[in-house]
């Protein structure tokens, strides 16, 4: 993973040198926006996170997608999940947002991965566009936070959710589930791992 991450930024750095040099300018780290050097410096410190990142545009390190695989002893253990982190130009004063995308729904009272969303009367359109994500550090962000944070922030989801701090919709009935009964909730999310969500 890490050796993958380099070549990204490697790739970075070259595009950026070819587009400096084709300016009549040299290519200097201090150009580049502070939000980039920072996150140059967080993507050489990721130790302890299980999760593989991805850069899918070396020319644009603020959009980077993440895919979680939960180990034992989580519920969604076996199942592969990817959030996209979308940073701005302000990293690290402001934090990224953090998307699910997928690859299918999940029953979960943190992440909203359902098409139908409650008050909103049945399926809506684009609905990936709006799958959310609860974490903390959305709405108490500080600038010591750091990639490898929010990284941890995500897969702790997978090992300890919290029912008590739930997003709207699915992920609502969800977590009211988790509460009353366990057992029922690990069955449902397994089964929507698999594709069955019809009851």
């Amino acid at each position: 993973m890490l050796s993958r991450i380099k070549k990204q930024q490697a790739e970075t750095r070259d595009a950026a040198g070819q587009s400096h040099s084709s300016g009549g300018g040299p290519s200097t780290a201090s150009s580049e926006p502070v939000a980039i050097l920072r996150l140059k410096k967080d993507l050489d410190n990721l130790d302890g996170i299980r999760s593989t990142i991805d850069i899918p545009d070396p020319q644009n390190m603020l959009r980077m997608k993440v895919t979680v695989r939960p180990p034992y002893p989580s519920i969604w253990q076996g199942g592969i999940f990817e959030f996209l982190l979308e940073f701005r130009e302000d990293y690290p004063y402001e934090g990224p947002r953090v998307r699910y995308l997928g690859p299918y729904r999940i029953w979960h009272p943190n992440i909203e991965g359902d098409e139908y969303m409650e008050g909103e009367g049945g399926l809506r359109g684009d609905v990936k566009n709006t799958w959310g994500v609860c974490l903390s550090f959305q709405t108490e962000w500080k600038p010591t936070m750091s990639l490898r944070d929010i990284i941890i922030m995500i897969e702790l989801l997978f090992q300890d959710p919290n029912p008590d701090d739930p997003l709207h919709g699915t992920a609502k009935q969800a977590a009211q589930m988790m509460k009353d009964n366990p057992a029922k909730f690990r069955d449902k999310a397994r089964r929507w791992m698999r594709g069955g969500y019809i009851e």
